[in-house]
């Protein structure tokens, strides 16, 4: 049982003997409201779609100039970092469109008590703030950078094998859940300061830095990036693996532990977060 503002509230740990079957459910249902408040608004819905489309044309845009005006970078070429940039749409799709609710948490969950909300239903609270989030506009970032991958691999000259699929999806997840990890974690400063306050926005520009190959950053930066803020086993190391097995696929597997680790320390930090929490008291 947890107290907020006063209230006595169930902790939710479990979800009665129908468990997977009712978080589809819970899932299906707040899918369908979604869909139902999109379609409502279609000119929003589409204007939405046409940003994700003009976003993907700007990037690739950069890309392209950038290899106008030097041949690698760092020995990586043109398709390698094309197959870099694949992975990080890939893995930055499935989390937007998944967990867009982290976001503005601080702002509107804590500020204004719509953790409250959350609390009193019969469903755990996080699972519910992550449903609250989806934003399937994003997902065009996956079907993108879906499109690019097998153009820059084939650019490439990387030859498809029967593991590659399998493998692409464990690291799209894998890179989804470092992306949700890493954010979710940094959002639940909001239980300990004022919820407007925070390095979300900072650390959001910083992701940029991780369509890039690694290796062109220094020593500092390149540590920052492989264990502090793992952004680089969600594209560079994935995608080196495919690109010179031979040098980096240790590293490339190594993306699912680092996931798993970013998603043990977010829940734990979550968790203690919403122990603190007392409510808005109104």
């Amino acid at each position: 049982m947890a107290a907020v503002a006063g209230r006595v509230v169930p902790s939710y740990t479990q979800v009665g003997p129908r468990g997977p079957r009712r978080y589809l459910g819970l899932t299906a249902a707040y899918l369908g409201q979604y869909l139902r408040s999109r379609l409502e608004y279609r000119a929003d819905f589409l204007s939405g779609v046409l940003s994700e489309v003009f976003t993907q044309a700007i990037s690739l845009t950069f890309l392209a100039v950038l290899f106008t005006h030097v041949p690698t970078l760092a020995g990586w070429s043109r398709p390698d970092v094309y197959v870099m940039y694949a992975f990080f749409q890939l893995s930055w799709g499935l989390a937007d469109s998944c967990a867009g609710g982290i976001w503005g948490f601080g702002e509107r969950y804590i500020v204004r008590g719509e953790l409250d909300r959350l609390l009193l239903r019969p469903a755990p609270p996080l699972f519910q703030l992550l449903l609250e989030g989806v934003d399937l506009e994003s997902f065009l970032q996956v079907g993108a950078g879906l499109v690019i991958l097998v153009w820059a691999m084939h650019a490439a000259e990387v030859h498809w094998t029967w593991w590659m699929p399998p493998l692409i999806a464990l690291w799209t997840c894998a890179g989804a859940a470092i992306f949700i990890g890493v954010f979710l974690a940094l959002t639940c400063a909001a239980f300990w300061v004022d919820g407007r306050t925070g390095v979300m926005p900072l650390v959001y520009n910083t992701t940029a830095y991780g369509r890039y190959p690694v290796t062109i950053y220094g020593r500092w930066l390149r540590l920052l990036f492989s264990y502090l803020l793992p952004f680089a086993f969600v594209a560079f190391y994935p995608a080196a693996a495919l690109l010179r097995p031979t040098a980096y696929l240790a590293w490339g597997l190594g993306a699912l532990p680092a996931a798993a680790a970013t998603a043990a320390v977010a829940g734990l930090v979550w968790t203690r977060g919403l122990r603190r929490y007392q409510g808005t008291g109104s």
